[in-house]
Order: C-alpha cells, then sequence, then structure tokens
C-alpha cells in the first residue's frame, strides 16, 4: 500500500504543529485555593498537565489531587524500603508490616485517580474518559457479551 493516500499524523501536520507551540507556551497553574506544589511535585504536575492540551477549573483540581497522592506515594515508596515486609507480631505470628498496607492503599488511590480522570488508558482501551467505571451504575446500559 502506497503512502500517498494516508493522512499525517497530527505532529507532522501544520494545526499539529500550531498546537504543540501553542501548548508549550500555555501555562497552567494549580488552582490558588488548593495547596501549594512544593518540589518533585511541581514536576510531576508539569508531567499530567502536557499530557493534555486545554484543561478546565475541575481538571485541574483532579490532577493537583493525582500530583498530591503521587507525591506521598513516591515518598512512602522510599520510606518503605526501611520496613521488612513481614514481621513478628508479639504473638509470635509472621504478619505483612502495616507500612507496606499503607503504600498498597496509597497506590491503589493514586491508581484510581488516574484511570477516573482517563489519564492512563491501558493499550487497546477504547472506553471514553466518561465511560462508566467500576463503582458507577450502568443501569439501563446495554452489555456487550465478549466471547
Amino acid at each position: 500500500m502506497s503512502d500517498q493516500g494516508r493522512r499525517k499524523p497530527a505532529s507532522d501536520s501544520l494545526k499539529g504543529k500550531i498546537e504543540l507551540e501553542y501548548a508549550e507556551k500555555r501555562e497552567y497553574r494549580p488552582p490558588d485555593d488548593m495547596p501549594p506544589l512544593v518540589g518533585t511535585e511541581k514536576s510531576i504536575w508539569n508531567q499530567y498537565i502536557s499530557s493534555k492540551f486545554e484543561w478546565d477549573e475541575k481538571e485541574l483540581r483532579t490532577v493537583h489531587k493525582i500530583v498530591k497522592l503521587e507525591s506521598q506515594y513516591q515518598d512512602f515508596t522510599k520510606q518503605a524500603e526501611n520496613y521488612p515486609r513481614i514481621y513478628e507480631k508479639s504473638n509470635g505470628d509472621l504478619a505483612p508490616h502495616p507500612f507496606h498496607a499503607e503504600v498498597r492503599q496509597v497506590h491503589k488511590a493514586l491508581m484510581s485517580e488516574i484511570r477516573n480522570a482517563g489519564l492512563n488508558p491501558k493499550p487497546g482501551d477504547n472506553r471514553r474518559a466518561n465511560a462508566p467505571v467500576a463503582g458507577q451504575s450502568n443501569r439501563g446500559k446495554k452489555m456487550k457479551l465478549v466471547g
């Protein structure tokens, strides 16, 4: 098949180049009434903000929450190296260390927020960002059977 009839990727088109240049000049700041970003949170913020061309106020608040969770997760992951995965309780039983359980909880919360915001779709996942997710009602919607 020849390349003549194919469309150019957005990054090669004039419109794509203009949008890219405009996006690089546009700066989104965290909402004023939210806690300020510190340290590595600023670079995390920039990574998320650069993933999309336009953001509304609600999305910026969600990204702010994601940035704070990711920063907390990174800090917890570093601290977790100081604790054993399994420890011996006072009665002699072995159990997972509570700190590692906390790290898992923060990671779950982070991944849930990212999924709900539609920022990290899985490859081949053609669901829209506003499609129902686990825990939301699918009442009245037809299900597509696979198999």
